[in-house]
């Protein structure tokens, strides 16, 4: 009985639908993990806006969807995939705008996860009676912000949308008005319908949603940077325009009553939503009399532009391979790191090249001196003798005793040096 039970679980939860949906997500977190880490964010970021993003955009995506067709949920239980009389039959409606504002939504509360979490344990220790416990801040290096979050993200999300439209498909659902020819995967028989063919409009969603990733991956990872939330803006201009373009030639059943109306309402708001980060960003770049931070080849980067100082290429993170480290370290001295570099190598490596630089810097002053020591007239560099006579040279480990003996035991050249034999 048990493994019938499973069986019909597996079975009913199972299709090719989710399987696609699935699939995207797996190719994204994977991909989205070796891209962040070659960034420069935490190792484990990619891993924690999965979770977040899937958990929160799976139950935004079924909320969108029941509170605009409540007439087809007559239960509670069935908002959780169970029917009243047939058990589980899976969750079987799922808005792709619900998932992306739920997504989001667990995107700012990753963010603040540290305020949450303190919140929740104020609240217990006034429960208990317990003293309050400290707030605790994660380092910096283990941190992203939410516009960072969004822009990787979003970056993937589009292309998962991408493979996961070919679930409507298998579904025979996303299609658009009748047509007299039929050339897949232009166009698409449905099975419910009496006419020869019809638009296929997840075709073409998924190929506007592919062309979509190139231009965001292009945008991410080509030589000319953006802002942080450049990206997502760029994703809400792009996705609601294909929405607002497609949504009014849909035929099956999700385009009847309000929500046809709904959805090309928000992929329009998306877009408004998109232009005003743009925008906002160009306005408070010229009220500050900077730069704006928009497709700027990153070797010509410096803080004059707009939010430079608090995006990740202007302090990596030590997981990224040939990282420079932003405090005033010069070209050369940067971590030949691969992907095995730990904390500790790379604090070791940077603190070894402090070392190189202040030891540069005093042989350096040494030579000045040296020049200038040539120069003097042999009674100025008896005097410049007796005063080195009373400094101890710190910098070299000598005493006072040793400066003493070494000017006792040594000899002047021609030129005014001193050796000994």
């Amino acid at each position: 009985m048990t493994r019938i039970f499973f069986s019909y679980i597996l079975i009913s939860i199972m299709n090719w639908y989710g399987a696609l949906i699935g699939i995207g997500m797996l190719v994204c977190v994977v991909w989205a993990y070796f891209i962040a880490k070659k960034r420069g964010y935490y190792k484990d970021m990619v891993f924690d806006m999965a979770f977040v993003g899937i958990l929160f955009g799976i139950f935004g995506a079924r909320l969108y969807y029941v509170l605009f067709n409540l007439d087809q949920f007559p239960t509670f239980g069935s908002f959780f995939g169970f029917h009243p009389t047939r058990g589980f039959t899976g969750l079987a409606g799922l808005a792709i705008f619900g998932g992306i504002i739920g997504a989001l939504l667990g995107g700012v509360m990753l963010h603040f996860r540290e305020h949450i979490a303190h919140g929740f344990k104020v609240l217990w220790s006034k429960i208990s009676g317990t003293p309050k416990p400290p707030f605790k801040r994660k380092p910096e290096k283990e941190k992203a912000t939410f516009l960072q979050m969004a822009d990787l993200a979003l970056m993937f999300m589009i292309l998962g949308q991408a493979i996961g439209r070919w679930g409507n498909f298998t579904n025979q659902e996303l299609y658009g008005s009748p047509t007299t020819w039929h050339f897949f995967p232009l166009t698409v028989r449905i099975d419910a319908s009496s006419h020869y063919a019809h638009l296929a409009l997840f075709f073409y969603e998924s190929m506007w949603n592919l062309v979509g990733f190139g231009v965001l991956y292009f945008l991410y990872q080509g030589r000319r940077k953006s802002f942080d939330g450049f990206i997502l803006s760029v994703y809400l201009i792009w996705y609601g325009t294909g929405r607002v373009v497609l949504e009014p030639l849909r035929m099956d059943q999700f385009r009847m009553g309000a929500n046809s109306v709904l959805n090309i309402v928000v992929a329009a708001l998306a877009i408004v939503v998109g232009l005003v980060i743009i925008i906002h960003h160009l306005y408070k770049a010229r009220t500050k009399g900077m730069k704006p931070f928009i497709f700027v080849d990153q070797g010509m980067l410096t803080e004059k532009y707009l939010n430079y100082r608090q995006s990740i290429l202007h302090h990596p993170n030590i997981y990224e391979p040939k990282a420079k480290r932003a405090a005033n370290l010069d070209d050369e001295f940067y971590a030949e790191a691969d992907d095995g570099f730990s904390q500790e190598d790379a604090e070791e490596f940077y603190n070894k090249a402090d070392e190189n630089k202040k030891t540069e810097e005093i042989l350096e002053k040494k030579v000045e001196t040296s020049i200038e020591d040539a120069s003097l007239d042999p009674p100025a560099q008896e005097e410049q003798k007796k005063e080195t006579k009373q400094k101890p040279v710190e910098e070299e480990g000598f005493t006072q005793e040793d400066a003493e003996e070494f000017f006792k035991n040594s000899k002047q050249d021609d030129d005014g040096f001193y050796s000994t034999d």
